[in-house]
C-alpha cells in the first residue's frame, strides 16, 4: 500500500504475484509500469499515453478489468484492444471513458463477460466494428451511446440482450444477422432507427425490444417472419425482404418490395 515503493520481479510467478497482490509501482522482466501502465490480466498488460490520449491493450487471453486514473480518464479519445485478447470483464470499457471517440476490437475479441454491464456505454463513439467472434451483445452494452451512428454486427452474433442499442439516439439503420436467435427486453428502447433489417426468419423479438421507436420505423424481413408479426401487432411499417442480388462490387445485396403499412 505504499504508493513510492517500487517493487522488481521476474518471470511469470513474479508477474502474476504484482498483479494479484494490486501492486501499483513495479518493474516485472525488464518492464516498468506506473500510473499510466500495468497488468489487467495474467497475461494482459495496459499502457495510457498522455499526449495522444490512447488507451492500449496488449497481450494474450482475458483482460479482467479496464483500469483507469482519475488524473487522465476524461482524456481517453481512443480504445485499442489488441490481436490476442480474448474478452474483458468488471465494467469493460464503458460508462468511465465517456470522451472516447474511437473504439477498436481485434478478431480476437469474443465478449465481454455476464457482470461488465457497462460493455461499451456512454462512449462518444460514432461507429464501430464488432469482431466476428462475438455471439451475445451483453446487457446495455451499447447504451447511452448517443452519437453512435454505425454498428457492424458480428457474424456469428446469437443473443441481443436487454437494453443493448437502449437511448442510441442517432442510430438510424441497423441489421439484424441471421444467426441471431433472439432480442432483449428494450434492446433498442428509445433509439433513432429509421430501418432495421432482419436475416433470420425466426428471431425472437421481445415486446418491448423496440419500445419507444418512431412509428415510422420501417422493418424489413422475409415474408411470413417473426419481424412480420412484430411490426403487425406493433404499428411499425413493414417492407419485405426480396431475393438477393449482386451489385457492381460483387457484394450481395437485398431486393427491398411490397411496403405495407
Amino acid at each position: 500500500d505504499n504508493e513510492y515503493l517500487r517493487i522488481k520481479v521476474d518471470g511469470p510467478n513474479g508477474r502474476s504475484y504484482a498483479y494479484r497482490n494490486g501492486c501499483l509501482r513495479f518493474e516485472a522482466d525488464g518492464v516498468v509500469y506506473s500510473d499510466t501502465s500495468g497488468i489487467c490480466g495474467e497475461f494482459v498488460d495496459w499502457s495510457f499515453d498522455r499526449e495522444t490520449g490512447v488507451l492500449t491493450f496488449t497481450g494474450t487471453g482475458m483482460a479482467d478489468y479496464a483500469p483507469y486514473n482519475s488524473e487522465w480518464v476524461g482524456k481517453v479519445k481512443k480504445i485499442i484492444v489488441g490481436e490476442g485478447i480474448t474478452g474483458m470483464g468488471c465494467n469493460g470499457l464503458g460508462y468511465y471513458f465517456t470522451g472516447a471517440e474511437s473504439v477498436t476490437l481485434l478478431e480476437s475479441f469474443k465478449g465481454f463477460t455476464e457482470d461488465a454491464l457497462c460493455g461499451l456505454s456512454d462512449l462518444a463513439i460514432t461507429s464501430i466494428d464488432l469482431p466476428d467472434k462475438m455471439k451475445v451483445i451483453n446487457q446495455g452494452m451499447l447504451q447511452n451511446c448517443t452519437n453512435l451512428k454505425e454498428v457492424k454486427m458480428p457474424a456469428k452474433l446469437e443473443i441481443i440482450g436487454d437494453f443493448a442499442f437502449a437511448s442510441d439516439s442517432s442510430l438510424e439503420s441497423i441489421v439484424i444477422p441471421e444467426k441471431t436467435d433472439k432480442i432483449g427486453e428494450y434492446a433498442f428502447d428509445a433509439c433513432g432507427l429509421k430501418s432495421v433489417t432482419f436475416m433470420n426468419k425466426y428471431v425472437r423479438i421481445d415486446d418491448t425490444a423496440f419500445y419507444l421507436c418512431d412509428p415510422s420505423m420501417v422493418i424489413i424481413a422475409k415474408k411470413g417472419s417473426t419481424a412480420e408479426e412484430y411490426a403487425e401487432k406493433h404499428g411499425f411499417q413493414f417492407q419485405v425482404l426480396g431475393e438477393e442480388k449482386k451489385g457492381e462490387d460483387n457484394k450481395v445485396e437485398a431486393v427491398e418490395t411490397d411496403v405495407k403499412t
